[in-house]
């Protein structure tokens, strides 16, 4: 009731000036939208789940728009293989909203706090005793923001919502979160074909955990996440959703084949989840420490895209990022010559998956190996990987490059490519490798030395630094070339 009346007292502040008035009609409309969007909720999570509402949704005309009463909610799962069952309890909460055409607009304001509680048990002669109960709070200082539903269906077109002062604690238990802040800025459009455009970015503020006492533990100090989805369809995601919630709760009752079969159709068939996703995130000043040893990352970055989901090929991309990477208690001679920063660009497109598929089903059927017929789809096929970026740096040398390989069904190895690659610094690494006095320091001399004396001594036009340059390639008579000389008779003195 204390959350409820704060609430209450946060809506003055939230009331636009100037709200048209809001009628009975638009108060049915309010109610109906919204239990609209607790079935469509309810659906995406499965058979798995009960859900159990203390009330009825009420909403009522009040100086221009309408206070919204929402119930209580308990969300119930059994996870039937270990004997774990969960339950999700979301309070009651009161916020106003307003009727704005085919939209209804909620908007939020004041102090919220979720539970999850979870209980463990074990099979006792045919009988299951429960013996763990643990109680998960979830406190925020307070939420503010707006949230746009569409009439009637319930389905968020838009959102903008930011919370502070987050604090995750378990009852008898160490660990512990807590996070500053974060906000979530979420828009989506449905197309003609009645799938969905989507676009949302969580950004998160600094915060900490506590994983066990005794100086174990992560901190950082901020993190974002951007996802598009084009062409995503509402339909086959109840379906995504519900297949993974069956391999979660029922694991060993999962057929495995009918499985990979659905999972593949939800992606790659011909009416699939999704056309297209891009997914970036960062994470900065992380610090990670296991009470011994402490381990502190500037920034780490990835990115994965695909696209052309439903057709008979696929695009793939990856990024990967890490910078400013140190651990606690490395020996000096070897922090100076590990890598600080690392940067991977991959680009694999027009991948046939249809194809493969198909391989993979035959094989499964007939009960033999599906690599060599899938080799054969990938050779014919006009599939290429890119390496778009490769860069690593230490305090003393760095490497950077790229290529591209693909596939030739006239190639004697079944493709062709070429990456260049290129060293700096390996003068200075070799020789401070030589003086340092390091375990094993003339076995990594040699293999160095080897290393400079295989590269092409280049000098930067622009900087007029000096370094080695390797290009490698697989030519069609399947020769591996490094700077044009073949380099499978050094491999195998190696």
């Amino acid at each position: 009731m204390r959350r409820l009346l704060l609430a209450t007292a946060a809506t003055a502040a939230l009331i636009p000036a100037g709200a048209p008035a809001q009628s009975g009609e638009d108060a049915r409309t309010v109610v109906t939208v919204l239990k609209n969007q607790l079935d469509l909720a309810t659906s995406y999570l499965g058979d798995q789940f009960d859900m159990v509402r203390s009330g009825t949704i009420r909403a009522v005309p009040a100086d221009g728009v309408l206070l919204v009463d929402y119930p209580e909610l308990v969300f119930r799962m059994m996870i039937e293989d270990v004997y774990e069952r969960l339950e999700i309890i979301l309070p009651a909460y009161r916020f106003p909203a307003v009727v704005e055409g085919e939209t209804v607009r909620l908007d939020y304001g004041g102090p919220y706090a979720m539970t999850v509680a979870r209980q463990e048990g074990f099979d006792d002669m045919g009988g299951v005793t429960w013996e763990t109960d643990t109680l998960t709070t979830i406190a925020m200082g307070d939420v503010s923001g707006s949230q746009i539903l569409r009439v009637p269906d319930g389905w968020t077109t838009g959102a903008d919502v930011e919370v502070s002062d987050i604090l995750v604690t378990t009852d008898g238990a160490p660990e512990q979160v807590s996070l500053d802040g974060m906000s979530i800025v979420l828009t989506s459009a449905e197309r003609a074909d009645r799938r969905w455009d989507m676009q949302s970015t969580v950004t998160f503020e600094s915060g900490w955990a506590e994983t066990g006492g005794l100086g174990q533990g992560v901190r950082w100090s901020g993190a974002d996440q951007t996802l598009d989805m084009t062409g995503y369809s509402i339909e086959r995601g109840i379906e995504w959703n519900h297949l993974a919630t069956d391999l979660t709760s029922r694991m060993e009752m999962v057929d495995g084949h009918e499985f990979a079969q659905t999972l593949v159709d939800l992606w790659f068939g011909d009416d699939p989840l999704l056309e297209a996703l891009h997914l970036s995130a960062g994470l900065d000043g992380l610090a990670l420490s296991d009470g011994r040893t402490a381990t502190t990352v500037g920034a780490i970055d990835y990115g994965l895209g695909m696209s052309g989901m439903g057709g008979p090929e696929i695009d793939v991309a990856l990024t990967i990022g890490v910078d400013g990477w140190s651990v606690s208690g490395t020996p000096p001679e070897v922090a100076e010559i590990a890598p600080q920063t690392v940067r991977l660009a991959l680009a694999a497109d027009a991948i046939p998956v249809r194809n493969l598929i198909a391989d993979a089903e035959a094989a499964l059927i007939d009960g033999t190996d599906p690599t060599p017929m899938m080799m054969g789809s990938l050779i014919t096929s006009a599939a290429v990987l890119t390496v778009e970026e490769v860069f690593v740096e230490s305090p003393l040398s760095t490497l950077s490059g790229g290529g591209t390989l693909r596939p030739d069904p006239a190639a004697m190895m079944g493709a062709v490519g070429a990456f260049d690659f290129r060293i700096s610094g390996l003068p200075d690494t070799i020789a401070y490798v030589a003086g340092s006095g390091m375990a094993d320091a003339d076995e990594t001399v040699a293999a160095l030395t080897l290393l400079q004396s295989l590269g092409q001594e280049m000098t930067d036009a622009e900087t007029g630094e000096p370094y080695r340059h390797y290009r490698m390639e697989l030519t069609a008579q399947g020769q591996m070339l490094l700077n044009g000389t073949d380099f499978l008779p050094l491999l195998q003195t190696l």
